[in-house]
C-alpha cells in the first residue's frame, strides 16, 4: 500500500463499527491494521496471526496481511465475525529481568504478569530489561501512541547508584546535561532520597522518555547504576502494588492520560 494511499492511522473507531455489531472498515484498509485496531494486538503480533491462516475474508482464509478490506466484506478470526476486543487499560509493576518485548526463548516477559482474559496487551513504550516498576498496558493502540508520544507528561524515577553523590554531581544533574549520540537529559526534578552504606537512592522528575538515557548519564559521573525504577507516570503511580502485580486503571486516569491538561 503506497504513502498517498495509507489509511489515517488516528481514524476515529465510530468508522469502524457496523450495524450489526461488527468491526469493519468504512473505506479500504489492510486487513492486519484493522484487526489491530480492533485490540487484537500490534501489527506485527496480527500478520503473524494472519500468515498462520487464522483470518478468513467472505469465507475464505486469507494470508496477505495487507489485503485491503472494507464495509462490504466479511472478516473472521478463527471463525468468529471480527468485532471490537473489550478495552483494557492496566498498570503492570514491571519486576526486573522482564522483557517487554514478546517471549524470547526461556526468559519472562510481561506477558506472565497480565490477566489471561485480555486480548492484544501491548505495552506503553518500554522499560529496559534491567529496570522495573510502572508499565501501562493496554489494547488501544491509538491510545497507547498517544501516551507513549506524549514529552509533557512526566515521569518519576527512583534511581540507586553506587558511592555517595556530591553537591557539585548533583548541580551538573539540575542543570541538565547532553549525552553524545542520545540527546539531552534535563530532569525538572532531583532529590537525594537516602544516602547510605556507600550507595545513594535519587528521585528524578523528568518530562518525556529519558529513562534510556539515566544509566548512561550517572556512568559518565563514575556511579553505577544499582536499580532503576519508575514510580509514576502523569497522574499514575505505583503506591503500593507489588512487585509483578498488575491493576486496571480507573477511567479518571485513563482520559488525563489521553488528554492531559497540563501546562506547558
Amino acid at each position: 500500500m503506497s504513502g498517498k494511499d495509507r489509511p489515517d492511522k488516528n481514524r476515529p473507531q465510530r468508522e469502524y463499527h457496523c450495524a450489526d455489531g461488527s468491526w469493519r472498515p468504512s473505506r479500504p484498509e489492510g486487513l492486519a491494521r484493522v484487526i489491530a485496531k480492533a485490540g487484537y494486538g500490534a501489527r506485527p503480533r496480527v500478520e503473524a496471526v494472519v500468515r498462520a491462516g487464522r483470518v478468513t475474508v467472505d469465507g475464505v482464509v486469507e494470508l496477505d496481511p495487507g489485503r485491503a478490506v472494507d464495509r462490504p466484506h466479511e472478516v473472521r478470526l478463527d471463525g468468529v465475525v471480527l468485532r471490537e476486543a473489550p478495552r483494557r487499560y492496566l498498570l503492570l509493576h514491571k519486576p526486573a529481568g522482564v522483557d517487554c518485548q514478546e517471549r524470547r526463548h526461556a526468559g519472562r516477559w510481561i506477558g506472565d504478569y497480565l490477566p489471561e482474559d485480555a486480548t492484544g496487551l501491548e505495552p506503553v513504550g518500554r522499560l529496559d530489561l534491567r529496570s522495573r516498576g510502572l508499565l501501562l498496558v493496554s489494547n488501544d493502540l491509538a491510545w497507547n501512541d498517544a501516551v507513549s508520544r506524549d514529552h509533557k507528561l512526566e515521569r518519576r524515577y527512583e534511581v540507586a547508584v553506587s558511592g555517595t553523590v556530591s553537591s557539585p554531581v548533583l548541580d551538573v544533574l539540575r542543570a541538565g546535561m547532553s549525552v553524545a549520540g542520545q540527546g539531552p537529559f534535563r530532569p525538572m526534578q532531583v532529590e537525594v532520597l537516602v544516602a547510605a552504606d556507600d550507595r545513594t537512592r535519587i528521585g528524578l522528575l523528568v518530562r518525556g522518555g529519558h529513562q534510556r538515557l539515566v544509566r548512561t548519564v550517572f556512568t559518565n559521573l563514575r556511579h553505577e547504576v544499582l536499580s532503576i525504577v519508575r514510580t509514576g507516570l502523569g497522574p499514575v503511580t505505583l503506591a503500593d502494588l507489588p512487585s509483578g502485580g498488575s491493576r486496571d486503571l480507573k477511567q479518571a486516569e485513563i482520559q488525563r492520560l489521553a488528554t492531559p491538561c497540563r501546562k506547558s
